[in-house]
This record gives C-alpha cells, sequence and structure tokens, in this order.
C-alpha cells in the first residue's frame, strides 16, 4: 500500500484528536475570559498589592477542577468513535496490503516459481492473529493519549497562570505582558501529550498523527510479511520516492532477499542489512516507504533511486514546508484563543502573523514546485 493511502486511512484518526485538542485549549482562552482575567490583571498594574495577584493566581487554579471534568466530558464524548474508527482502520491497512499481492503469489504459485499455497487472507489463522494484536495495542494507546490529554491540558492551564504571576512578581513583564506570551507558547506547542527518550515533548496533534501512521504501516508490513512467509515467497523490492529522508534513502528502490542466510541465487543483500527495525530507518517512525513481492523470474524491478543530491535538496525543501506549515497552525490557534479571551488587537496580530507565513509558503512552493498541503495548515 504506498504512502498516499496511509495517509487517508489514518486522516480520520488525526481529524478526531485535532477536535479535540482545539477544544481543550479553547476551554482555556474561555476560562480566562470568563474570569476577567486580562482585565484584572492590567488593572494590578496600576498599584495593586502583590497579595492581591497571588489572590488571583489562587482563584484561577481552583478552576482546575471544573476543567479537568469538562475535558472528561469532552474526551469521553469521543472516545468510543475513537476505538471504533482505529479498528476500522487497521483492518482497512492490513488486508489491503495483503490483498494487492495476491494476484502475483497466485501467477507464481501456477508457474512453479512459489511451491506453497496458503488459505485466503480472509482465512488465515495467523493474519487475524496479528490484527488482532494491533487492535488490542491500539485500544491501550488511546486509554493513553486520553489519560495524556487530560494531564496535558491541566498542565497549559497551570503553566499560563503560575508564568504569569512569576514573571509578574519578578519584575520581568508587565501582568498583561507575561499572560499574552505564555498564551501564545502554548498556542504553538500544542496541548501535551507524551515526552520521548530524548525528552522532546509531543503535542496531541504531533503524537497521534505519528501513533496512527506507524499503526497502519506496521500492521500492513507485518500482515505483509507473514502472507510473504506463507507462501515462501523470499524476495521484495522497496519503493522509492524523492526527498526520502537520510535513514531510508540508501536503501529505497533495491531488491532484497529475506529469506535464512544468504541469496542462494547471489544477487541481492540481506534485507537485514538495511536501516529496518529502526525508528528513523526504512519501515520506521512516519516513514514513506513501502514493500511490495518480488518473484525472481516473474517479477520486473519497478523503482529506481533518485539522484542523491536531488534527495537531499528536496528532503530540505519539505522540512522547511512542514516548519511553515506549523508555523501557520500555531498562528491560527493564536487568532482563536485571543478572540476567545475577548482581546480583538491580539487577534489582529495573530492573523496578521498567519497571513505572513501563508506568504512564505507560496513562495517556497513556487520556488521548489512541491505542491501545498492545505490539509496541514488546517485547525478544526
Amino acid at each position: 500500500m504506498d504512502y498516499e493511502k496511509h495517509l487517508q486511512l489514518s486522516f480520520t484518526m488525526v481529524r478526531l484528536y485535532q477536535q479535540i485538542e482545539e477544544e481543550l485549549l479553547t476551554m482555556v482562552a474561555k476560562r480566562l475570559k470568563l474570569d476577567g482575567s486580562l482585565t484584572e490583571m492590567i488593572e494590578l498594574e496600576d498599584g495593586k498589592t502583590t497579595q492581591s495577584i497571588q489572590s488571583w493566581q489562587t482563584r484561577m487554579l481552583n478552576d482546575l477542577g471544573p476543567l479537568r471534568q469538562e475535558a472528561i466530558i469532552e474526551i469521553a464524548k469521543r472516545s468510543q468513535k475513537s476505538m471504533d474508527e482505529v479498528v476500522r482502520m487497521l483492518h482497512q491497512a492490513g488486508y489491503d496490503a495483503v490483498n494487492q499481492n495476491e494476484g502475483i503469489f497466485e501467477e507464481a504459485f501456477e508457474q512453479g516459481l512459489l511451491n506453497i499455497k496458503p488459505p485466503k487472507p480472509e482465512n488465515s489463522a495467523a493474519l487475524l492473529s496479528i490484527l488482532k494484536t494491533y487492535e488490542d495495542n491500539a485500544h491501550r494507546q488511546l486509554n493513553l493519549i486520553n489519560s495524556s490529554l487530560i494531564s496535558g491540558h491541566q498542565q497549559v492551564y497551570r503553566d499560563i497562570i503560575n508564568e504569569t504571576v512569576a514573571h509578574t512578581l519578578a519584575g520581568i513583564k508587565t501582568p498583561q505582558k507575561a499572560i499574552t506570551d505564555t498564551v501564545k507558547k502554548w498556542a504553538h506547542k500544542g496541548v501535551p501529550t507524551f515526552t520521548d527518550k530524548a525528552n522532546k515533548t509531543w503535542s496531541t496533534e504531533a503524537y497521534v498523527t505519528m501513533v496512527m501512521r506507524s499503526m497502519n504501516n506496521n500492521v500492513a508490513n507485518d500482515m505483509q510479511f507473514e502472507r510473504m512467509d506463507e507462501y515462501n515467497a523470499q524476495y521484495l523490492e522497496t519503493s522509492s520516492h524523492t526527498g526520502a529522508r537520510p535513514g531510508c534513502e540508501p536503501y529505497q528502490g533495491r531488491i532484497y532477499y529475506r529469506g535464512p542466510g544468504t541469496d542462494p541465487l547471489g544477487r541481492y543483500p540481506h534485507f537485514g542489512s538495511t536501516s529496518y527495525g529502526e525508528a528513523a530507518g526504512l519501515l520506521g517512525i512516519n516513514c514513506g516507504h513501502t514493500v511490495y513481492p518480488y518473484i525472481p523470474g516473474l517479477s520486473t524491478k519497478t523503482f529506481n533511486r533518485p539522484n542523491a543530491a536531488e534527495n537531499a535538496e528536496a528532503y530540505a525543501d519539505r522540512q522547511k514546508q512542514r516548519y511553515l506549515e506549523r508555523r501557520v497552525r500555531g498562528f491560527k490557534r493564536e487568532e482563536r484563543m485571543f478572540s476567545q479571551m475577548g482581546d480583538k488587537a491580539l487577534t489582529a496580530e495573530a492573523r496578521a502573523k498567519k497571513e505572513n507565513e501563508w506568504a512564505k509558503l507560496r513562495s517556497l512552493t513556487k520556488q521548489t514546485g512541491m505542491p501545498r498541503r492545505y490539509d496541514r495548515e488546517k485547525i478544526l
């Protein structure tokens, strides 16, 4: 299954959690407006005491309980839909990947190039077992994401209040500047959901996107490899595209042997010699490659390797575009949050910055010839 198909399959789940994340950030903005935060903090600049600002902090933090309950209700409304959708997604990803190759397997068997004829995919206990394992894992992952969303939502609100007070009392910023800067920070960072081993914190959108695409890729690859084993088909070809990341580029557009020992034909390197199995490697996290069975004596090599220099340039251009797309989404969140807080000036400022990033995107895509990915610029 090609990369675009994988993206489409995970699209619904990613959009669902984008909606949840945007709603949680909107809840924070509404709570700040509800309590007259900006107005009150500006008044504090005119000579109110330290005790007053600390009283404001206490009162605002007392809203953590009601805010948590709002978040739980919002997530619960969508949790069953998300589980049903991920089961459908995994089933389609797995069986689509398997079924697309049945034709060549059957032809190879009829020609005597393969000597095993397994049961149909829908009757394969091994394939069903793989799918069930991924469904169980998906259930655990979604529960973890949902609980992390609640704690991340609390972190955003708590940080806005505490950082505003700390910067104000230290005399670093005015109350209005402090709260504005902290809201901007979280508008761009999003609701934190996961911190990895490198201590990088992932937003809900970024983490769910990575998890769903990885689930899709992994179930498709594992079921496809299992089907190859059922037929005793021991060769594969990797796809190729310009702009492949460094961990994948050396291994794309090649034919590999994946059976025991070395290639009995003496032609192809072993699949184990690639970066397969590494997070940033072939078929790893967010990888855009796929593999196809290759039957010596029947298959024709399909993919060619792009020029290495052109690939590196395209990869760099794509990273620039992704950066600008994230900036657009961040300023859109700023615009929405300040609008909910009732600050027209900051709303207009965020809108102007968003339009500036759009101009940069238009210039970049005109220069590189890459298409605009409007879906990556949207918030819900």
